[in-house]
């Protein structure tokens, strides 16, 4: 499965849809969590995650692409967030 936090991809739309169920993903990237997600892929075994650059203003947002096995967890957003 595809979710992605960018309007612009295709992930987009099932996104909306877990929200809409009150869902909330965890994603695991060679076993190991990962925050700051854009876009997550486990088909593909693709994250692509914000990254901070000190050379860069802080108004800038930069992302990077990170491959490996992708696992995904659903789980309700109110279990998640207590």
């Amino acid at each position: 499965m595809r979710f992605s936090m960018d309007k612009a991809d295709p992930g987009y739309e099932p996104y909306l849809a877990i929200i809409a169920k009150g869902k909330q993903a965890t994603v695991f990237l060679d076993g190991i969590e990962q925050n700051k997600c854009l876009t997550v892929d486990d088909v593909s075994g693709v994250v692509i995650r914000y990254c901070e650059d000190q050379s860069m203003a802080r108004d800038r947002f930069l992302t990077e692409t990170v491959t490996g096995a992708v696992k995904i967890e659903l789980h309700d957003a109110r279990e998640h967030s207590q």
